[in-house]
C-alpha cells in the first residue's frame, strides 16, 4: 500500500499506521491515535473488531458503508451539475445582445455582477464548512433532506458499531459524537438515557423524531428477531437513499426554475425590443 497506493495522501496515512504498528499498537490503536485520518467512531469500531477477533469482516463492512457514501455524493454532485451549468449559459448568453449593440461594458458588468459574488459566496462556504452547513439545515427546502441524511448516516454507525460487539448504549454514545447535527447529537444521548431507564432499542429511538414509521418498524422488527445490528444499517441505508432521492428531486426543480427564468429574461428583451420598434415605427409616421 505504501508503494502502490492511489495516490500520496493515502500512502502517507499508511505510512503513519504501519509506524505505530511497528511500535507494537494493534491497528484499532494507530487509527485512534490519528483523528485526523480516521474518524473517532471508526476507530472505535475497529478497536471493538479487534476484541472479537473480526476484524477483516468489520473492515470491509465499513469499507462498503464509506464507498456507499462516497458514491451517493458523487452521483448527487454530478446530478448537480447539469442545472450550475444551465445557470451558467443563462447568464452568458442571454444577456449577450448587449456585446453586439457596442454594449460590452454593461455585458461585462453583468458578467462580473454575477460570478464574482457566486464565487466569493462559493470560496466563503468552503472556508467556513460547518457554519455553512448548519445554514442549510435551516433552509426550508433542504432542512428535510439533511436531517434525513444525516440520521441515516448516524443509523447505519450505530448499526456497524453494534454488530462488532460494542453495546448499544456505548455505540449511541459513540454515534452521538460523530453525528453531524447537535440535535441529532441530542437525541441519541437522550435515547442512551433511555436505554438506562429500562426501555428498549426502538422505544429508546423515539428521542428521534425524524426516523419515519417504516424504518422505526424495521428497527422494532430487527430487535425483537435478534439482527439488531442489521436492522439499524438498513434503516440507515434506507434514509440515506431517501435523502439522496429528495436532494435530487430538488435539483430537477431547480433546473426547470432556470430554464422558466431563461424563458421569461427572453420573452422580456424580445418585448422591449418590439416596443421600442413600434414606438420607432409610430414616430416616423
Amino acid at each position: 500500500m505504501l508503494q502502490a497506493g492511489p495516490d500520496r495522501e493515502i500512502g502517507e496515512t499508511a505510512g503513519r499506521v504501519l509506524r505505530r504498528l511497528g511500535k507494537g499498537g494493534s491497528v484499532g490503536e494507530a487509527m485512534a491515535a490519528l483523528p485526523l485520518d480516521f474518524p473517532p467512531p471508526h476507530a472505535a469500531l475497529v478497536v471493538a473488531a479487534e476484541k472479537a477477533g473480526a476484524v477483516p469482516a468489520t473492515l470491509g463492512r465499513l469499507r462498503d458503508e464509506v464507498d456507499r457514501r462516497i458514491a451517493a455524493w458523487r452521483a448527487l454532485l454530478a446530478r448537480s451539475a447539469y442545472p450550475v451549468l444551465l445557470l451558467v449559459l443563462t447568464v452568458i448568453l442571454v444577456p449577450l445582445y448587449l456585446f453586439f449593440q457596442g454594449r460590452s461594458g454593461t455585458y461585462l458588468a453583468i458578467q462580473a455582477g454575477v460570478f464574482l459574488p457566486v464565487g466569493a459566496g462559493a470560496a466563503l462556504a468552503y472556508a467556513y464548512r460547518g457554519r455553512a452547513a448548519r445554514f442549510a439545515r435551516r433552509l426550508p427546502l433542504l432542512s428535510s433532506a439533511l436531517r434525513r441524511a444525516a440520521l441515516g448516516e448516524s443509523l447505519s454507525l450505530l448499526g456497524l458499531l453494534v454488530e462488532a460487539g460494542i453495546g448499544v448504549r456505548e455505540a449511541l454514545e459513540i454515534a452521538a459524537k460523530a453525528a453531524r447535527a447537535p440535535e441529532l447529537a441530542s437525541g441519541l444521548r437522550q435515547a442512551a438515557r433511555s436505554l438506562d431507564a429500562g426501555r428498549n432499542l426502538s422505544e429508546a429511538l423515539s428521542a428521534l423524531t425524524d426516523i419515519p414509521k417504516l424504518e422505526r418498524g424495521t428497527i422494532a422488527s430487527g430487535e425483537r428477531a435478534g439482527a439488531m445490528d442489521r436492522a439499524l444499517q438498513a434503516a440507515g441505508a434506507s434514509l440515506s437513499e431517501s435523502a439522496q432521492r429528495r436532494l435530487g428531486r430538488l435539483l430537477i426543480g431547480l433546473a426547470g426554475a432556470i430554464y422558466l427564468l431563461a424563458a421569461l429574461t427572453v420573452f422580456i428583451i424580445f418585448l422591449r425590443f418590439m416596443l421600442s420598434y413600434v414606438a420607432q415605427f409610430s414616430g416616423v409616421k
